[in-house]
């Protein structure tokens, strides 16, 4: 039995706290002297554990009470901090030696060491490739702080994977508390490489662990494919690293469009270029991109048209006199072409686009919004803020919401891929289906944060993605969250949004 009070100090690799007393009692609680010696065997419940009989001495497993002596003495040390239970045992008791001997057992307490090192843990959840056996995280110690767990990511202009933890550790990897603010670099090997304090938000290069506590988080994203390097390091620690390996994956992507005209390309969608920090004569209102993805245009209310990637110009309204401002665009199914649409119901098409009528000069009950083209290019409907619904060329009409009561007013539409059916959306989110339109839910009833300005439908037509004002994207159906500009400092509203 122990007759020590339990030991208590702070983590190292040698045998420094104790001495710990060990007496041999017979089962009843009765002192024992031997008339042989007692070989007393040592355990711990941590794999850290470490016993020597001398402070700081050669370690060992046992430790003898010599014949006509009733107690040994120990030293303890563990490289783990917690509350590990130590046990001394010992096969034969009794005066000489013919006796059962009951284990003795006592719980000590360590403490973590002072600051040494970083370590990065990725966040959980599939993009975690590699664990360590049993499904933990690796246990990084700050003498070698790789670590070799690759975490997959989908590659991204902004900082949406994480979140990722920085974590204070001793020499041994014990979490540790910081005494005054710690402030970590955040590199990579990653020319592209973004991070971010959250997830989609503007970038930095060091968060903080404040003083008190362990950790910080950071969220990071990377446009190039292929394994980085995330490093860490403060000023007198060990650095900490983390494998990504980031990869185009996904299926769908869709860009984000300001009215300054920024794009926000997020998924597959590539960025090619955007007419943000470009003088504008007008607000951007539309948006659409080539049949490849690999271009697209932007609309302005003025009726300006700017292209990007392989998108080419056919003309467009700008400097042109209008009755009404652009507020819509479709483009083509080769391409070749587009639509613009105004307010006033005026259609105007370029390239390829053939003109199939309009509703410019005709009585409205509420201005027209947006308008989609059909699959085959034939015809093109547009939709006014009341939910009315206009048919031309072979655009087949399918219902409206024209004299029913909105609770918002209609923002925008979007035609299934095989042209038999439409979405309409509000602004508060309502989504309103016709024809071979699924409904797919909406986000009427709160959850956008800002009206609702645009919506896009997903190449197989299963669902569709909402976007507000702020930046904010909702998704429905097959749809996927591929990222939100909800929390950059956007320099202008979002006023739409494309799929691809």
């Amino acid at each position: 039995m122990f007759t020590t009070s339990p030991l208590s100090g702070t983590v190292a690799s040698t045998p420094d706290l104790g001495p710990a007393t060990v007496e041999l009692q017979d089962p009843y609680g009765n002192v024992v002297t031997p008339t042989t010696p007692v070989t007393v065997m040592l355990s711990s419940s941590s794999k850290g554990g470490v016993f020597g009989t001398a402070q700081n001495g050669k370690p060992v497993s046992s430790v003898t009470i010599p014949a006509g002596k009733q107690t040994a003495t120990f030293w303890y040390g563990d490289t783990v901090a917690g509350s590990p239970v130590v046990t001394a045992s010992a096969t034969v008791c009794g005066p000489n030696g013919d006796a059962a001997c009951t284990a003795g057992t006592q719980t000590e307490t360590l403490f973590a060491g002072p600051p040494a090192g970083l370590t990065i843990t990725p966040p959980a959840g599939s993009g975690q490739t590699a664990t360590s056996p049993g499904g933990e995280q690796p246990v990084m110690k700050a003498r070698s702080p790789m670590n070799d767990t690759t975490y997959n990511g989908v590659r991204s202009y902004y900082a949406n994977l994480g979140p990722f933890t920085v974590t204070l550790v001793d020499q041994f990897g014990n979490v540790t508390t910081a005494t005054t603010p710690v402030a970590v670099t955040l590199t990579s090997s990653s020319k592209t490489a973004k991070f971010s304090l959250s997830q989609d938000g503007p970038a930095v290069t060091t968060v903080t662990i404040p003083a008190g506590g362990s950790t910080a988080t950071f969220w990071y994203g990377d446009f190039t494919t292929g394994t980085a390097t995330i490093t860490v390091f403060s000023s007198g620690l060990v650095i900490g690293t983390q494998l990504v390996n980031i990869v185009v994956t996904p299926t769908q992507g869709y860009w984000l469009e300001g009215a300054d005209g920024g794009i926000f390309a997020y998924g597959t969608s590539m960025f090619f270029g955007s007419a943000g920090g470009i003088r504008l004569a007008a607000p951007l209102v539309a948006f659409q991109s080539t049949p490849d993805n690999l271009g697209y245009w932007q609309f302005g209310g003025d009726g300006g048209v700017i292209t990007w990637g392989n998108a080419q110009f056919y003309g467009s309204m700008g400097g042109k006199h209008l009755n009404a401002p652009v507020v819509g665009a479709a483009r083509t199914p080769d391409g070749g072409g587009y639509w613009e649409a105004a307010a006033d119901g005026g259609v105007f098409a370029f390239g390829n686009a053939k003109f199939y009528g309009s509703m410019g000069g005709k009585p409205l009950n509420a201005p027209v919004v947006g308008m989609a083209s059909t699959p085959t290019g034939g015809g093109y409907w547009l939709v006014a803020a009341d939910g009315g619904i206009f048919s031309f060329g072979n655009a087949n009409f399918m219902g409206s919401m024209g004299g029913q009561p909105l609770n918002a007013p209609i923002v925008g539409m979007a035609a299934t891929p095989d042209g038999g059916g439409y979405w309409l959306v509000a602004s508060d989110g309502g989504i309103f289906s016709f024809g071979d339109a699924t409904f797919y839910g909406s986000a009427a009833g709160g959850g956008m944060d800002a009206p609702v300005t645009s919506m896009a439908v997903t190449p197989t037509g299963g669902g569709y993605w909402i976007a507000a004002s702020n930046g904010r994207v909702a998704e429905f159906g097959d749809a996927m969250a591929e990222g939100t500009a909800s929390k950059l400092t956007l320099k202008g509203s979002i006023v739409a949004i494309g799929g691809s």
